[in-house]
């Protein structure tokens, strides 16, 4: 309940901002289409870290705003560079105006989303400049013909870069929006440990959705992304995906999901704490659940006469 109010509050104030700001009807059009659905996690913990502090929702809306536009822009651009051709049930970006449109359309929304947060403070907006750097590095080392050989170390920093940053700018700015920047530190670590756990936790419903199948079918280039080919040195033997590298992806994230529930009993205690501690486990579990469902609503397909 707490998500899908926090969740219905951040469309809203997207849906004005792009009405308001983009005046530029094709420019408008093509970014509700980059922002349609989205799990918004990303906005709702910087609202809760925000509520946690002490803070009122609607300090951390704008900061909410912000991360998610980032946050869709730069799945845009994964999705031409991962050749992906569906994002949140409907054709991408690219597959749906075109390469240039998806390469220029989140170019103008990035300058925006930082600007955005300039309520909150110089360092507000360097922080997320400088996430942006992150996330585009991040996605730059997961390309193979820029990293030519994966290493077993290069998954985790991988990640690191191209979803934790993000998750602990969203997680400073609930911070600064609840006016306690001597825990912007603190929160920034809660974002690191969670943002990673989601990324892995997405990587093992894959391996689960995949079981049984070549370790090839999870990438749509004949080259793996470098981070999966650092996943299938760390957990995979054989060209099969199995119930051991499953299970061991799930390991790696249960151990950043112990730590951001270990940073979250340091923040005050209030009633949010608990949905701070809980809001990982929840988000995680819940990419199994959707794989899970998906696989039994298939099963049941294939089995009815």
């Amino acid at each position: 309940e707490y998500i899908d109010s926090r969740i219905d509050m951040i469309n809203g104030d997207l849906e004005r901002f792009v009405d308001a700001q983009m005046s530029d009807g094709d420019f408008a059009m093509m970014g509700k289409y980059m922002l349609y659905k989205g799990k918004r996690l990303r906005g709702v913990t910087a609202v809760l870290v925000c509520e946690a502090l002490g803070g009122l929702p609607e300090q951390a809306l704008t900061a909410a705003s912000a991360v998610e536009m980032v946050q869709s822009a730069s799945l845009v651009h994964d999705d031409v560079t991962d050749n992906d051709e569906m994002r949140r049930g409907q054709r991408s970006m690219w597959k749906q105006y075109g390469i240039q449109a998806a390469i220029m359309v989140p170019h103008i929304y990035i300058p925006n989303a930082a600007l955005l947060t300039r309520s909150y403070g110089l360092r507000a907006l360097m922080s997320v400049i400088s996430a942006w750097g992150q996330v585009t590095r991040g996605q730059f080392a997961d390309t193979p013909p820029n990293m030519p050989t994966a290493r077993v170390e290069d998954y985790e920093r991988i990640l690191s870069l191209k979803t934790a940053a993000l998750w602990e700018v969203a997680c400073e700015l609930g911070a600064r929006a609840a006016r306690r920047d001597h825990m912007v530190g603190m929160a920034r670590k809660f974002g690191y440990n969670l943002g990673m756990a989601f990324h892995i936790y997405d990587d093992a419903a894959d391996l689960l959705k995949a079981r049984d199948k070549p370790w090839a079918s999870l990438s749509n280039n004949p080259v793996p992304p470098v981070s999966l080919q650092s996943l299938r040195l760390r957990v995979g033997e054989g060209d099969i995906v199995d119930e051991r590298a499953y299970q061991m992806a799930i390991d790696i994230g249960r151990a950043y999901l112990a730590d951001a529930k270990q940073i979250a009993a340091s923040f005050p205690d209030n009633p949010m704490r608990a949905l701070l501690r809980d809001i990982g486990p929840y988000c995680c579990d819940a990419l199994l659940r959707e794989v899970i469902a998906e696989m039994e609503t298939v099963s049941t397909i294939v089995d009815t006469p």
